[in-house]
């Protein structure tokens, strides 16, 4: 099992105003079968806030949870990462609750 920060940053401008959207995670990955921590199969969990601030509105904040199943292919002193997630966002003062699937594709340095 390994402990994994994520940070996400986003930011959008037009027409005069703007969005900033950051949010830091904190992910538990755990390696299935045979797998290493540097190739193949893991499972991942864990839970995340997001600070969102835009022009002309005040600041809010929205705890969330994930997880997800990827894999993970040795590249020299590297890993491609490909990983299916879903994402569970609570609701909070303003910001209605809300899901998020995707697929994040990615290149791990440390090893």
């Amino acid at each position: 099992m390994s402990i994994e920060p994520r940070v996400t940053l986003s930011y959008l401008s037009q027409g005069g105003g703007h969005v900033l959207l950051f949010t830091p995670d904190v992910n538990f990955l755990k390696p299935m079968g045979q797998s290493t921590q540097h190739k193949g199969l893991y499972l991942t969990a864990g839970a995340g806030v997001s600070f969102i601030s835009a022009s002309g509105a005040s600041s809010a904040n929205q705890f969330s949870i994930n997880g997800g199943v990827g894999t993970r292919m040795p590249l020299e002193s590297a890993a491609w990462r490909l990983e299916g997630f879903f994402r569970y966002s609570f609701q909070s003062g303003p910001l209605a609750s809300g899901y998020n699937v995707g697929v994040r594709a990615g290149l791990s340095l440390w090893r």
